[in-house]
């Protein structure tokens, strides 16, 4: 729609071009943590703690943890997610210049102190 290039490592579609597939996964980034909604599973994982497996086709109010019962989708979801993060990570690094990332860093969106889950990309920051 903005007639850029959906970089390779993204996998994106044209969603204007034809019908989304059905079960193609959906990733979600927020402060703490990351999403993949692959039906009908849901992995939540969030920094610093377990990840967390919800059946969205039993529980759709996202009661009931099931990743102990099923370690096998949480591996390949986890597997997905992180492969997806760190695509994204290398098509950002190669896209952005020095200059950029000296003024992001002089704002305090990159650490050089960051954790290594952040693989480079800005920090959430608390109370933003």
């Amino acid at each position: 729609a903005l007639g850029q290039p959906i970089p390779p490592a993204l996998r994106g579609i044209d969603l204007l071009a034809a019908p989304p597939p059905t079960n193609r996964a959906q990733i979600a980034e927020y402060r703490v943590g990351r999403a993949i909604v692959q039906d009908p599973w849901k992995l939540i994982a969030r920094d610093g703690q377990p990840n967390t497996l919800y059946n969205l086709e039993s529980d759709p109010g996202e009661t009931t943890n099931v990743a102990p019962q099923h370690p096998q989708v949480v591996a390949r979801l986890q597997g997905e997610l992180q492969q997806l993060q760190d695509g994204a990570s290398a098509e950002i690094s190669e896209r952005t210049d020095t200059a950029v990332l000296q003024k992001l860093r002089a704002l305090g969106y990159i650490r050089d102190d960051a954790p290594p889950e952040y693989h480079g990309e800005a920090e959430p920051t608390q109370g933003r």
